[in-house]
């Protein structure tokens, strides 16, 4: 077992500079800092912090004939301000840009903060040997392996669409959030209901809304996958072989949702329009080792 953790300090990314410091339904350029100028983003603001802590455990057990499992885990927790330099997509989902004076708000769990991670491999050498050299060339130089994976769901933010606070905005960036008025979670989440809609409302106008950046209630789908290889060598003479392979990613073809909409009062909120991985695929590999 092990322990993990960072700190991260003076980080840089941006910011809605010029925005009113408070919520009000007057003009928003009568509460602005700098009126003559627009709300513009200021790159390079290095007053972000961030912290990282895990706890790791592994487990390996060695057989004899060839087989080998290998299990590991990971509970860690990711906080953060921002989730990259410029607050743009990641990971498909819509994301903040902090301003001046709301940045209590958007401390939270990171955009890809996992919870929770598992792996489970093995491998095996199928032994096989019969002395006869025909026999062997079907059923001895045999490999299976496979890699599960397993990763919980990744935070959200929800957002609204307009400058409802009256601090002044920039097109395309999201710095306000809405109400949260009832319990979000639904029964059986599906891509037509990811969580509960209806939990979520426009504040009054010129109020500030009381759902803060990422909240732990909102996580995205989480992520299976399993890979499978099945291989085998003929040996020719020396330390010359022919191997073909077969390789499947996403072997039972299991769909992994991608993020729902997040922004209120939009055709596609709470819905889901797509995926997080791609279909099973297969892969056929032949090598000549000389």
């Amino acid at each position: 077992m092990a322990y993990f953790g960072s700190k991260g300090t003076k980080l840089t990314a941006q910011m809605v500079d010029n925005t009113a410091p408070t919520p009000g339904t007057t003009p928003y350029a009568t509460r602005q800092p700098y009126p003559q100028f627009a709300p513009y983003v200021l790159d390079g603001y290095n007053e972000y912090n961030s912290s990282y802590n895990a706890l790791a455990a592994r487990a390996q057990r060695r057989y004899a004939h060839g087989l080998s499992f290998l299990l590991s885990y990971t509970y860690s927790k990711n906080i953060d301000y921002v989730d990259n330099l410029s607050s743009g997509n990641i990971f498909g989902q819509v994301t903040s840009n902090p301003t001046r004076y709301n940045s209590s708000l958007t401390r939270g769990l990171a955009g890809f903060d996992v919870r929770n991670i598992v792996s489970l491999s093995n491998v095996w050498k199928i032994p096989g040997s019969t002395g006869n050299h025909f026999a062997d060339a079907v059923v001895a130089g045999w490999e299976v392996s496979d890699i599960f994976s397993y990763r919980s769901g990744m935070p959200f933010s929800v957002f609204l669409s307009t400058d409802n606070e009256g601090i002044g905005t920039i097109g395309g960036r999201y710095t306000e959030y809405p109400n949260q008025v009832a319990n979000p979670a639904v029964a059986h989440p599906g891509p037509h209901e990811w969580f509960n809609t209806a939990a979520f409302a426009t504040p009054t106008l010129g109020t500030l809304g009381n759902v803060k950046r990422n909240p732990a209630s909102l996580r995205s789908d989480n992520f299976f996958d399993d890979d499978m290889t099945l291989g085998k060598d003929w040996k020719l003479y020396h330390r010359n072989s022919i191997e073909l392979r077969g390789e499947f990613f996403n072997l039972f073809n299991h769909t992994n949702y991608g993020f729902p909409g997040q922004v209120l009062n939009t055709s596609n909120f709470g819905t889901i329009g797509g995926t997080a991985n791609p279909g099973r695929t297969v892969q056929l590999v032949g090598k000549i080792h000389f």
